[in-house]
Order: C-alpha cells, then sequence, then structure tokens
C-alpha cells in the first residue's frame, strides 16, 4: 500500500510540474481567478508531449485520439469526426467526447455542432467558450 501511494504522489507531483507554468490555461476548468506571468495563455500548452493511454473501449480510445490531433485554436465538428473514422452516427461520436476522461487535456472543447452550434461540454457551455476564446477563436459565430 505505501508504495501504490508513493506511486500515486509521484505521479501527482509530476502533473503538477508540467502544468505549473500553463496554470492560467487550466484556470479556466477550475474556475478560480490566479494572475499569472509565467506563460501566455494564447500560445499552445503542447499537450500532445503528454504521453497518454486511453482506458475504454476501441472506438472511444480512436475519438479520443482524434481529439488530440485537433489544432490549438481550430474547431471541428462531430460529423467532421464521424466521417474521418469512418462512423455513420454523430451521436456515437458526440457520446465517445462525452466520455472523454481528462477533457481539459483532450481537447473536447474544440468540437462543436454543424453550422457552428455550441454543444455539450462536461464543464459547461460558459467554460467551453472561455477555453475558445483563449486559443483565439472568434466566439461570437457560434450559436
Amino acid at each position: 500500500q505505501d508504495e501504490f501511494l508513493e506511486t500515486m504522489a509521484d505521479s501527482a507531483s509530476s502533473v503538477v510540474n508540467y502544468f505549473k507554468d500553463k496554470i492560467a490555461y487550466i484556470n479556466i476548468m477550475c474556475n478560480m481567478s490566479v494572475d499569472c506571468d509565467c506563460c501566455s495563455v494564447a500560445e499552445d500548452p503542447c499537450i500532445k508531449d503528454i504521453d497518454i493511454e486511453f482506458i475504454g473501449s476501441d472506438f472511444r480510445k480512436k475519438v479520443w485520439s482524434y481529439l488530440m490531433n485537433i489544432p490549438y485554436g481550430k474547431t471541428c465538428t462531430y460529423k467532421e469526426i464521424a466521417e474521418s473514422l469512418g462512423c455513420h452516427s454523430c451521436q456515437a461520436i458526440g457520446g465517445a467526447v462525452a466520455h472523454n476522461p481528462i477533457s481539459i487535456i483532450v481537447p473536447c472543447h474544440r468540437v462543436i455542432g454543424t453550422n457552428n452550434k455550441l454543444v455539450g461540454y462536461a464543464g459547461g457551455l460558459d467554460k467551453k467558450l472561455e477555453l475558445l476564446k483563449i486559443e483565439g477563436i472568434n466566439i461570437n459565430t457560434f450559436r
């Protein structure tokens, strides 16, 4: 049990160290107010550098991997993901996106509905809008 706790503590420390200079980006999800001069939130925080082992169905893993490749400052639709993955159901894509266990790391906030419709986000649509705004996306185009 001590070894397990030590491993968990080391893992938590690694995550904290990785994100310490990106606190302003994570701040949105924590709904806190922190002034941070250590980084620019307009920069891509290079989340792709994190080695992630997804745990879920093969379908969900494919969707989550796709999300990791949506460029910072860009969006795509559920339909575009479905077509790219050869899936005939946007709802199935939405279900996989909704079950993303680490939404700030796997950027599901970049997925929007057809015709720029702003839909679903586990953290709330207000947080989704703020994250998109931070990435330089014109949020006035969303309905």
